[in-house]
Formats: structure tokens, sequence, C-alpha cells
């Protein structure tokens, strides 16, 4: 279980103390994962965190590092196949011809 009080900062800080469950980076899409890490990242930078919150914040932040740069590596991996991984396949701007 993890303090959860780093998503929601206008939550006071008696009600941050408590914990809540917060589901693995595996069950959340992408961009959900990404702006979680982008608020820890905040909120570590901002270095009002104790050594203990800053630990367990920086363990959620390697989750979700890990959680991203998987689901990047296998969206590159679909590209992949649907370009037949030509090593010459040129890009071609996206024309929305609606």
């Amino acid at each position: 279980m993890s303090k959860a009080w780093f998503l929601f900062p206008e939550i006071p800080q008696q009600v941050r103390r408590s914990f809540v469950i917060i589901p693995p980076p595996s069950d959340r899409p992408f961009e959900v994962a990404l702006a979680e890490l982008e608020s820890i990242v905040d909120y570590l930078e901002r270095g009002d965190l104790s050594l203990e919150d800053s630990l367990k914040s920086f363990q959620r932040g390697v989750e979700l590092t890990r959680h991203c740069h998987d689901t990047l590596e296998k969206a590159e991996a679909r590209i992949r196949v649907l370009t037949g991984d030509d090593p010459e396949a040129s890009l071609e701007a996206f024309r929305d011809d609606r």
C-alpha cells in the first residue's frame, strides 16, 4: 500500500497520512501512469517530503517508469509489425482527409 496524497495535493495533511490502495502501474493506462509520475517528480523536486515519504514516492516513480517504458516498447513493436520492420520505410506526414 502507498500513500496517494501526491495525486491530490488539495487534500488536507491530516487526511494525507491515511493509507489508500493504489492500483499497480500495470493496471493503469499509459497517460494516467505518466501523469502520476510527473506529479511524483514535482513533489520530489520541491524537497518538502520527509525521507520516508521521498523513498516511497521514489519507489512508486520507479514502478511507473518501468510501466511506461514497457508500454512504449510494446507500442514500438506493434509499429514495427505494421511497417513490416523495414528500416528503409519512410515516414509520411499524417493527412486528415475528412
